[in-house]
């Protein structure tokens, strides 16, 4: 069984902008790990080239 939880938020001005900023942030690291990966999956490599 699954369970799924839905909420609505009404943020406000401030805290609309801190949600922004955040997802903006996730955004990016969202692209630099993808962007990490999709080389080595193209290559059929199993492992991620991690500094």
């Amino acid at each position: 069984m699954q369970l799924r939880y839905q909420y609505r938020l009404y943020p406000d001005d401030g805290q609309r902008a801190a949600l922004a900023r955040l997802f903006g942030c996730v955004r990016v690291v969202f692209n630099d790990a993808l962007g990490r990966v999709n080389p080595v999956k193209a290559s059929n490599s199993h492992r991620a080239p991690w500094p």
